[in-house]
């Protein structure tokens, strides 16, 4: 005879049990240890296990109750004490056995046998715990179904099957297994309960009709509501307190739990679940490369991701989605919400059986509209604008807390209206410009223009803030900053988006690695000129990078199909790029507040301590601010400067910008580094009011390029 499994987890004080809070069958992945009555031979069923069985069988008195597999009599002895049936009889394997149980419970009133059968239709209840073939066993034992329909002989016609099930609760499949072991043993299932390591089984001699699916935790009014659900055979509120399932539907308690609760939340939403390959245009492994896109990257164990895993990973899917259909923005975002978490737990259980792929493809996802979904995103940014500033502003609350007065008036004018344009007006003045052209702008392609200029802007800008703090450390150093990809190798000779992300991102990674060295931490500061370290996390963002990959993904895969854009792809494009300004938002969030951007001009020098009147290139208005500025350093007219709040030696930045007067339009604006052309730089305008280019002879540009070993083969 095959080794008695005691099945149940979840006894108080065994640190498994499951919060109420925590979403239907959270637990559905691998299946727990399972205890085993040889290892542990006095092993008992938890007390809340047998209590709520006694008071499902407690309609009537039964006049005989069997365990068939009574082993060292953990749940007969208990169930009897509870019931107090005329007669209780338990069948052991061994007489060892069956002197165990009898020193165990002496007060029982049980007869322990050993082997031998109860003579057919002579007990009201069979309450026991079948055996398992193997430990961890996914489905339900073939010996444990013989048993089963042992068990089910010595039945009256109005009896009941109370049986505790070896089995993966979560594994599809389980379902259709149980039912036909139950239909060869002439009984039809009443209810199944996904208990730790298998499954609690109700079942009767009766025609076989819905099944009630439902999950036992250790908590009363779980159990008190469970019970009712089951003698009534109706549904609870929560999928775990009873699922109607039909018996065809029916694969595994997990599957059905969980579908449950996806149609509800679908409900809630006012959506109706579909696949998720039906608004996808194509799904396949994820390789390390490649562009995204609007495509989403599923990976086991981690978040859904816009960008894919760094270096590969296994088992990764990417779903490419039909932009008629889908925002990737949008769904990312959807798999951190309630719904999409229990639709990524219903994958994880299909995938046990029909691979990580297939489970995601089939995925039914509670998704609205794609216009729906644009506006959800409109809203969500700025609802990401609001909770920035308000985070900005609790900050400064406890950081200057005589300045409550003020921070209370900010607070007021704040929570009357303010929108985006604030927030973009305090950035400085390179960035701005772009994205007050964009707010301006009503053509969602030209808007969508405007855009990209920003992400690409933001990417040079940040690049070139690093490279001229750390310029000390890197001039010099041989292609240390260079990309291994021979592609990226003279990429900066004529300088792309992708190029910037590039350098942008090594630097960071050198600050963080400083930032994060005891020792160097302070010489990375003063590289900085005693920036915030605010300012450095939100400057080094690994979060950042990977929104402006998204972005230069998304522009490279649009302009590679080219062609003339419909209008409603156009919204489509532009609400991703929306979605991706909102991230971009909250992670820049007021840090620019105290990083003046300076032009400085006249300088009166004093004790060591020079005064300079100097222009703040803030804002999107080319009407700069006249501002007196302390600097422990001289300040070269010719050059722009950032200067943190509450320091004196501004950082000089590298020759890459540049405030300058354009050949046509004649008025002064902000040029970005564009490429070398021979003997001069092209440099280009992205905010309106200047030349859209601009040559120049600039040999610094040159030099800083050669210094930082940037133009492949030509660095010292």
């Amino acid at each position: 005879m095959a080794k008695r499994t005691h099945l149940p987890r979840g006894a108080p004080g065994d640190g498994t049990e499951k919060s109420p809070e925590d979403p239907p069958f959270a637990g559905a992945g691998a299946p727990p240890p399972q205890v085993t009555a040889a290892s542990l031979p006095e092993a008992r069923i938890p007390d809340w296990l047998v209590r709520f069985i006694a008071e499902i069988a407690a309609g009537t008195p039964p006049a005989c109750l069997l365990d068939p597999f009574a082993g060292a009599g953990g749940l007969l002895a208990p169930l009897d004490a509870r019931l107090g049936p005329e007669r209780a009889v338990g069948i052991c394997e061994s007489e060892a056995q069956a002197g165990r149980a009898r020193r165990l419970f002496p007060e029982s009133a049980a007869v322990w046998k050993v082997g031998g059968t109860v003579p057919p239709g002579t007990a009201d209840l069979v309450a026991t715990c079948l055996p398992a073939d193997a430990a961890g066993a996914p489905f339900p034992a073939s010996e444990a179904v013989r048993l089963l329909a042992v068990s089910a002989a010595a039945l009256t016609a109005e009896g009941m099957v109370i049986a505790l099930v070896p089995c993966d609760p979560d594994m599809p499949g389980t379902g259709p297994a149980l039912l036909a072991g139950c239909s060869a043993a002439g009984l039809a299932i009443d209810a199944v309960l996904g208990i730790g390591g298998g499954v609690l089984l109700v079942a009767r001699k009766r025609l076989q009709g819905p099944i009630l699916v439902g999950e036992i935790i250790p908590d009363q009014g779980h159990m008190d509501i469970l019970r009712t659900n089951i003698r009534l055979s109706r549904e609870g509120k929560d999928p775990r307190l009873g699922v109607r399932e039909a018996p065809d539907a029916f694969s595994s308690v997990a599957e059905t739990l969980l579908l449950a609760a996806v149609t509800r939340h679908a409900a809630d939403a006012g959506c109706r679940p579909v696949a998720l390959s039906s608004v996808a245009a194509e799904i396949g492994t994820a390789g390390e490369d490649g562009e995204s896109g609007n495509a989403v990257y599923f990976v086991p164990g981690r978040p859904v991701a816009t960008a894919p895993p760094a270096g590969g990973a296994a088992g990764a899917v990417r779903v490419s989605l039909d932009p008629d259909r889908a925002s990737a923005a949008y769904v990312v975002r959807h798999f951190a919400t309630r719904a999409g978490r229990t639709e990524l737990a219903l994958a994880r259980v299909r995938a046990k059986a029909f691979g990580w792929e297939a489970a995601v493809a089939g995925m039914p996802v509670c998704l609205p509209p794609r216009e729906i979904q644009n506006r959800v995103l409109a809203v969500r940014s700025t609802l990401s604008h609001l909770a920035s500033r308000i985070e900005a502003l609790e900050g400064d609350l406890w950081d200057h807390p005589f300045g409550w007065e003020s921070i209370a008036k900010e607070a007021g004018v704040f929570l009357q209206g303010e929108t985006i344009d604030a927030w973009i007006e305090s950035l400085p003045f390179p960035l701005a410009s772009i994205l007050w052209a964009y707010r301006a702008e009503p053509d969602p392609v030209r808007r969508t223009d405007h855009l990209f200029h920003f992400f690409e802007a933001l990417a040079e800008f940040h690049a070139i803030i690093m490279a001229s703090a750390l310029f000390p450390l890197c001039a010099g150093r041989t292609g240390r900053l260079l990309d291994e990809d021979p592609y990226f190798r003279d990429a900066y000779r004529f300088a792309t988006f992708r190029a910037w992300i590039v350098l942008a991102r090594r630097l960071a990674q050198v600050t963080r690695g400083l930032l994060g060295s005891r020792e160097r931490r302070n010489e990375v500061l003063r590289l900085y000129h005693g920036a915030d370290p605010r300012f450095l996390a939100m400057l080094t963002s690994r979060r950042l990078f990977a929104v402006l990959d998204t972005v230069a993904d998304e522009r490279n895969a649009w302009k590679a199909h080219g062609g003339i854009v419909s209008s409603k792809d156009a919204e489509n494009r532009l609400c991703d790029l929306e979605a991706s300004l909102a991230d971009i938002r909250r992670m820049i969030g007021t840090h620019y507040a105290d990083a003046a951007l300076l032009v400085p001009g006249a300088a009166v020098y004093h004790d060591g301590v020079f005064a300079v009147a100097a222009e703040e290139l803030a804002g999107s208005h080319m009407v700069f601010r006249s501002v007196q500025v302390e600097s422990t350093v001289p300040m070269d007219t010719g050059r722009l400067y950032l200067l943190f709040a509450g320091r004196q030696t501004p950082l000089e930045l590298l020759p890459f910008v540049r405030l300058a007067a354009g050949e046509h339009a004649g008025m002064r604006a902000f040029y970005f580094y564009n490429r070398l052309e021979k003997d001069d730089v092209r440099w280009v305008c992205y905010h309106p009011g200047g030349d859209a280019d601009l040559v120049s002879p600039d040999p610094g540009v040159r030099e800083s390029l050669e210094a930082l070993g940037l133009l492949d083969g030509e660095a010292p």
